[in-house]
């Protein structure tokens, strides 16, 4: 399907998307923030309508068409990802609807012939994607956004949004707090970690391994809109990449580095 591109008038895509996802559900957001040239941290994309989700649940993939409401197992979830975002050619839009959200490490096994070694539990999902009909993409070296949709259909909702936007539509809610109820707990001991440095340190002594990255998992209960955390941290954290994804498992992101480049 060919997309169809076209101008938009938003300029700041963090106000449009704190309205974006009070009328629309499963949106997301991939913020660029920071300094900037025309290679860094450049565009920002704003998932707008989503038409169907990739989640995992207990080693099986699900996926659910939310305008049919209705939810399949996947045999081949990479598969399906190559139908969600195929190879561009080199006369099209370098820009496609495509997918947004994230592939958790353990994953790993799906992609790399690499012996699979005890199996961590998450409490999240380790795949959940959405694949949009409908995204804003923001150039912030050019200053201006433009809409990228599938069909008409898609395009002329955009623009209606875009319009009660500019038309003061009540959006903000000065009401959405965040609290953390007791202390935030780590799965993982002082004893542990040092234990764990120590291991690395003796491994990369025998030769057996070049880096590590040692990593624990922090955990706490809390009340309010995540959306908060995330509108302080773009304001607080000085890295280029962010990102917030309105999706059942709520998921707040930032990052220093790019780990993907695509040329040519």
């Amino acid at each position: 399907m060919e997309n169809i591109i076209e101008n938009s008038l938003i300029t700041n895509v963090f106000d449009f998307y704190s309205y974006i996802k009070k009328v629309c559900i499963n949106t997301a957001i991939l913020e660029s923030l920071g300094d900037i040239d025309a290679e860094t941290a450049r565009y920002s994309f704003l998932g707008v309508i989503a038409k169907e989700e990739l989640c995992e649940q207990d080693g099986e993939f699900l996926l659910t068409k939310f305008d049919e409401k209705e939810v399949e197992t996947i045999d081949n979830w990479l598969a399906l990802l190559d139908d969600w975002c195929g190879p561009i050619g080199i006369n099209d839009t370098v820009f496609q609807t495509g997918a947004i959200g994230y592939i958790g490490y353990e994953m790993y096994k799906y992609l790399e012939k690499i012996t699979v070694v005890g199996n961590v539990k998450s409490p999240v999902s380790q795949v959940r994607l959405v694949k949009y009909s409908l995204i804003l993409i923001y150039d912030r070296v050019e200053n201006k956004s433009f809409w990228v949709a599938d069909d008409e259909t898609y395009l002329n909702q955009g623009k209606l949004y875009e319009s009660e936007y500019f038309n003061h539509v009540e959006y903000q809610n000065s009401d959405d707090n965040f609290f953390m109820l007791g202390d935030i707990e780590s799965d993982f001991t002082q004893k542990q970690y040092m234990d764990s440095i120590s291991k690395c340190i003796q491994y990369i002594h025998q030769g057996d391994m070049l880096q590590s990255n040692i990593t624990m998992r922090f955990h706490g209960k809390y009340v309010g809109n995540p959306f908060k955390v995330y509108s302080r941290m773009r304001e607080t954290t000085p890295n280029p990449y962010f990102a917030y994804f309105d999706f059942e498992e709520k998921m707040i992101s930032t990052s220093p580095e790019s780990f993907i480049r695509m040329s040519k």
